[in-house]
């Protein structure tokens, strides 16, 4: 199976291009839609949903990631194959950056062998449009085992671009987190995990101040959460997140990704 995640959005032809060129290799070949909705030239968000899709996808899966402002400039296109056979097909721009954190990388190549990009009678490579000419057809040649070393030039997995990761830091009475995503519901999701959010919640009210507005409660659901307020909750993902029931919490409190969010322990949760 190949997923495809982009920021191309549906107004346009582009996922479809995509998968008609993945037809034409491989027809029997299932394609299924991670999503083409990341924020465009969002290379951090599409990171971030590659990450959160990665624990659900079929070992041996291929993965062909497009989110790419570099394209047509001196950034690689690259294969890189995991330990369990899942291949990530993508931009050498820090897409990939999460999934080389959480899994082992155990080779990757840069897709620099014209014979596995698009046909030639079809069209020239374009400088606009690498999903359609390599990185839709490396996707498809895999997907009937052709093997990635045989599409390029071996490169150092270390090689491979990574985006700077801001851990969270937790003194005797205070967390500081950023937000490492806004979803479409507007709720802030933070880089702090559910282990450790669990760990502090269960021993604390968690206070974060954002704008004057006080986050406190901790809820098991939306439904529990309070009907005025926000509140924090464990997301879908994975992390700790914040919420506002029944409306989007980063409009509600003027957060964007990138925002340091400062929080204080009180006892008794």
């Amino acid at each position: 199976m190949i997923f495809l995640l982009t920021d191309f959005g549906a107004k346009d032809v582009f996922v479809g291009v995509m998968k008609a060129v993945i037809a034409g290799i491989a027809p029997e070949c299932s394609v299924i839609d991670l999503t083409h909705e990341i924020p465009p030239q969002d290379v951090a968000y599409g990171a971030w949903s590659l990450s959160c899709a990665a624990p659900y996808l079929p070992s041996g899966s291929i993965v062909s990631a497009v989110v790419d402002p570099g394209v047509g400039t001196a950034r690689r296109a690259i294969a890189a194959v995991m330990a369990d056979g899942t291949a990530y097909v993508a931009p050498d721009n820090g897409l990939l950056t999460y999934i080389l954190q959480k899994y082992a990388c155990v080779y990757a190549i840069e897709l620099n062998n014209p014979e596995y990009w698009i046909a030639p009678d079809l069209a020239q490579i374009s400088a606009t449009f690498h999903g359609r000419d390599i990185f839709a057809p490396a996707a498809a040649w895999l997907s009937r085992g052709i093997s990635a070393a045989a599409m390029g030039t071996a490169v150092p997995t270390e090689s491979l671009i990574r985006l700077p990761i801001l851990q969270p830091k937790i003194t005797e009475n205070t967390l500081e987190t950023h937000v490492a995503a806004i979803d479409h519901f507007g709720n802030i999701i933070t880089t702090v995990d559910a282990k450790t959010a669990l760990a502090l919640f269960a021993r604390y009210a968690v206070i974060a101040e954002i704008h004057h507005t006080m986050v406190e409660k901790f809820a098991q659901s939306f439904a529990a959460g309070p009907a005025d307020a926000p509140f924090w909750y464990i997301d879908s993902s994975g992390y700790a997140a914040i919420a506002w029931k029944n409306d989007s919490a980063a409009r509600r409190l003027r957060v964007t990704v990138g925002m340091p969010v400062r929080c204080v322990f009180k006892e008794g949760k």
